[in-house]
């Protein structure tokens, strides 16, 4: 489970890295013990620890004096935009995924603003590596390359005192938590505490998407509360039980079906139909099937889509949507080459994960890719902004 209550530059509550700057909470906890929730003040060697408030070589010479940092850092004065130049240079070196992740991740852990403003500028580069595909085996691997806590770890033994634990954030301020019990991380099953990499992930979206930041007065019920990645059986039963009383939602199942808005509202704008004539015409049919113009799969079962079933589609479609939505890429239901090239080049594709360019016949297809990251984000600021009544379903 991740808490969000993290400030970037550019931010509703963002600090500005003047010398006026109201340093927040001292989590320097490696030195000395800190209460959690009490207020000191970080200078000096304790605030080039704190990844929150650290801004590196941009502080100013001034900044420096201030905030008894003259010689604990190079003689020289960077600005962020040159930071993040140099910084993304040094992620692209890395060729393998993986190793970009831990890049990235490390600099979370030392530089937040710097962290969320190289998202921001790059977040097309970026978020395959900080959320899906690269997240999938960053969980399968979260023990072996773990280093600092980025969320709280409930167990059984904490049966009974869950507020408590709760109480040890050094957060004062939470919009957004999101809890997971790892048991059906994207495709790749139940990977336990090892599925931390997800919350993470999603919160490092909220933030950069949406400019997420904590402005509550408490952890209570005002706080928007997303279950991730349960399994169906939990999935569904957690949300029925919460949801006419508290915040929640599961973008799993609410954000992932919002898509289907998002298609009745292009359909709308594109043609004479209105919004609701264009709600009419998509169909929500079970394997039965009938003679479909469209493939969904979201189930993780890789390579579903054969080359017979895709076939069939363009056989009685001239332009069959493949939608292999599985996370991650290697639990999709076929790849973009197999969709291109079994459907003779007629076949409109996207994915959960992205996939490369495709060469067909001597043409470039692009794979559109069908996250709903592009969703939940919005879904939830929406939830957040408007205290939306939980117990409305629409």
């Amino acid at each position: 489970m991740a808490g969000s209550g993290e400030e970037k530059n550019g931010g509703v509550a963002a600090v500005s890295g003047g010398v006026e700057d109201a340093y927040g909470e001292d989590r320097a906890t490696e030195d000395q013990p800190v209460t959690p929730w009490a207020v000191c003040v970080a200078s000096g060697h304790s605030l080039l620890r704190d990844p929150r408030h650290n801004k590196g070589l941009s502080f100013t010479e001034k900044e420096r004096d201030a905030h008894y940092l003259r010689g604990l850092l190079p003689p020289v004065v960077l600005s962020q935009e040159l930071q993040e130049k140099r910084l993304l240079q040094n992620v692209r070196q890395f060729e393998v995924p993986l190793q970009r992740y831990m890049a990235l991740m490390d600099l979370q852990e030392r530089n937040e603003r710097l962290f969320y403003k190289l998202l921001v500028d790059n977040v097309e580069e970026l978020l395959p590596v900080v959320y899906t595909p690269t997240v999938g085996e960053a969980c399968q691997k979260y023990g072996s390359i773990f280093r600092r806590p980025q969320g709280l770890y409930i167990s059984l033994k904490e049966k009974g005192r869950i507020l408590e634990v709760l109480r040890n954030w050094p957060e004062k301020s939470i919009q957004v938590i999101v809890v997971t019990d790892g048991e059906r991380i994207l495709g790749l099953g139940d990977l336990g505490c090892q599925g931390m990499g997800i919350p993470v992930g999603k919160l490092a979206l909220y933030i950069v998407l949406l400019e997420v930041s904590g402005h509550l007065q408490t952890m209570d019920r005002k706080v928007l509360v997303q279950f991730e990645d349960f399994a169906n059986h939990n999935a569904f039963a957690l949300l029925e039980k919460y949801r006419e009383n508290h915040l929640v939602f599961n973008d799993d199942i609410q954000a992932g079906t919002g898509i289907a808005e998002l298609v009745a509202l292009a359909i709308s704008r594109q043609s004479k139909f209105s919004i609701d004539e264009a709600r009419n015409k998509i169909w929500l049919v079970d394997s039965k099937a009938i003679r479909p113009t469209a493939l969904i799969g979201s189930a993780g079962v890789a390579r579903s889509f054969t080359k017979e079933v895709v076939e069939a589609m363009s056989s009685i479609n001239k332009r069959p949507i493949i939608l292999a939505l599985s996370n991650p890429t290697s639990q999709s239901e076929c790849t973009a080459e197999q969709a291109y090239s079994w459907s003779q080049g007629h076949a409109i594709f996207g994915s959960g994960s992205p996939f490369d360019p495709v060469k067909y016949n001597n043409k470039v297809f692009v794979p559109a890719q069908a996250n709903n990251a592009y969703i939940f984000p919005g879904f939830g600021l929406g939830v957040v902004i408007c205290r939306s009544d939980p117990s409305d379903r629409r």
